[in-house]
């Protein structure tokens, strides 16, 4: 059964779980649900590796994604570690060039690697 934005809640049990890596690829999570995904995530310490590759997200995903790692950032100083170093984001539906421009800025990051359509 694929995963898509409806159905996302059914994976409230990563919030405090030990999961180091988290593989969504080929599903529909579109924006909403990667909304919802993002916020069971928000505090989770040990996920390593986010693959959310091929599931009909957009530039407003991505956005969400950005802003949802510059939270995780500023919230740094109170957790135990930071721990998430890849977001796997290639084949959604990026189009427009502010969305992939965001998406870059934070490609510098020493801690987090993005992968995002060419």
């Amino acid at each position: 059964s694929r995963i898509h934005e409806r159905n996302i809640s059914d994976l409230s049990f990563i919030t405090a779980s030990h999961i180091e890596e988290l593989y969504l690829d080929n599903n529909r999570i579109g924006n909403a649900g990667l909304h919802h995904l993002l916020t069971l995530l928000m505090n989770n310490q040990c996920l390593k590796r986010l693959s959310i590759r091929n599931n009909d997200i957009g530039d407003t995903g991505a956005l969400l994604l950005v802003d949802f790692l510059r939270r995780i950032s500023e919230f740094l100083p109170y957790r135990t570690q930071l721990s998430l170093e890849v977001v796997d984001m290639r084949n959604n539906s990026l189009f427009k060039p502010e969305s992939s421009k965001a998406v870059q800025t934070l490609s510098d990051s020493p801690r987090v690697l993005f992968t995002y359509p060419q």
